[in-house]
């Protein structure tokens, strides 16, 4: 595949299968934008990559409309989404805390929502584009501790074929869902890949 003239958004690119599936792309002579919340790890990042770096927060809508007008405008074009970013909170059910559900769900729910909104809002005006979403395996089957982190991650893997059914995006851009990135090893860990992680809680950690 002939990346030279891609221009590519990589949410959660700072660290993880994001830094990985942007370094991927670099190394096809992508044009790569990441995006991410920690602005030191961010610089970092984009520096190793030779990315451009975009801080922001994927659940802040202000926040996603700016990162996609600065794809636009510093890459003059942009055609691909990789809408990586998430992140991972554990605890058994019977602990579960409604605050770090309903926050990790803005981001890993919510949050790919608002990005593929805007770019594709763009891909139409241009006639062209692509969305991949990045899932996980734990979106079809559970763990013990994941609940809030699986059910995220099934709601992100079934949301591609519902925007598919429900608009007319299917006529112009391809959306699809990948449980890992194409030409990285298959995801039976993300903590191999460094992936951002809370902290189990303190009784699930003793099991």
């Amino acid at each position: 595949m002939d990346l030279k003239n891609a221009a590519i958004l990589v949410t959660g690119g700072a660290s993880g299968i994001g830094l990985e599936t942007a370094r991927l792309l670099r190394s096809q002579g992508a044009k790569v934008a990441i995006c991410g919340r920690n602005s030191e790890r961010l610089e970092q990042a984009a520096a190793s990559l030779g990315a451009f770096p975009i801080c922001a927060d994927v659940s802040v809508e202000a926040d996603v409309k700016r990162m996609v007008q600065t794809v636009i405008a510093e890459f003059g074009d942009y055609n691909a989404l990789v809408n990586n970013a998430g992140y991972g909170y554990f605890a058994p059910l019977i602990e579960q805390d409604p605050d770090q559900f309903n926050r990790l769900f803005l981001t890993n729910v919510a949050g790919a929502m608002l990005v593929a909104r805007e770019s594709a809002r763009y891909f139409i005006s241009r006639q062209r584009g692509n969305i991949i979403n990045i899932s996980s395996t734990a979106g079809s089957r559970g763990f013990a501790g994941g609940t809030a982190y699986a059910a995220s991650r099934c709601r992100r893997r079934n949301r591609a074929p519902h925007l598919l059914l429900t608009s007319d995006i299917w006529r112009l851009i391809s959306i699809r869902t990948e449980e890992r990135p194409s030409g990285l090893p298959s995801l039976l860990d993300a903590r191999e890949y460094n992936s951002p992680v809370m902290p189990r809680s303190p009784a699930a950690a003793e099991r």
